[in-house]
C-alpha cells in the first residue's frame, strides 16, 4: 500500500525521490510510510510515534518520529504520509516538514487505496470500540464497496 501511494504521489510531484526514513543523513531527505506507536497499549501520543517503511524502500523497518519542530499535527495509526526531515543517528527521524497531499481522484488506484484505507480505519475502530450496530452496518457496507469508472 505504501508503494502504491509513493507511486502516485511521485506522478503528482515527479521531482519527488523517497529515501528511507530509517539510514542516516545530514541531509534533508523526503520520506513516505505508514505512522504506527511504538506499543499496542495506551493511546498513540507524541513520544509513540514510529514510521513504518515500505518493503521496497526500507524493508519494513520503523524508525521513531522525532516531531517536536512542526507545530502542528494531526496523525492517527495506519496513516501514511510524507514527510522532510533528518535522521542523524540512524535511530531517530526529526520531521522538518509533513507534506500536505493533494491529489486529483482521475486515478482509479488512488481510490481504490482510499476505501481500502477507510475500511481498515473502520477495522481498527471496531477493534478498539465496544461492539455497536452503526459501525457493524458501515463496516460490512464498506467491504462490499466497488468501484466503477
Amino acid at each position: 500500500m505504501i508503494d502504491t501511494f509513493a507511486e502516485i504521489y511521485t506522478k503528482a510531484y515527479p521531482d519527488t525521490e523517497f529515501r528511507n526514513p530509517a539510514y542516516p543523513s545530514q541531509a534533508i531527505v523526503t520520506v513516505i510510510g505508514r505512522i504506527c506507536a511504538d506499543t499496542d497499549e495506551g493511546k498513540a501520543n507524541e513520544q509513540s510515534l514510529v514510521l513504518e517503511t515500505s518493503r521496497s524502500l526500507g524493508l519494513g523497518s520503523r524508525v521513531r518520529l522525532d516531531v517536536t519542530e512542526l507545530p502542528g499535527f494531526s496523525f492517527f495509526p495506519g496513516q501514511i504520509v510524507v514527510l522532510s526531515g533528518i535522521n542523524a543517528n540512524g535511530y531517530t527521524f526529526a520531521v522538518t516538514t509533513l507534506h500536505e497531499v493533494r491529489i486529483q481522484w482521475e486515478s482509479r488506484k488512488w481510490r481504490y487505496c482510499v476505501v481500502i484505507l477507510l475500511s481498515i480505519s473502520l477495522a481498527s475502530l471496531e477493534h478498539r470500540c465496544p461492539p455497536c450496530p452503526w459501525l457493524q452496518q458501515a463496516l460490512s457496507s464498506s467491504m462490499s464497496f466497488t468501484i466503477r469508472n
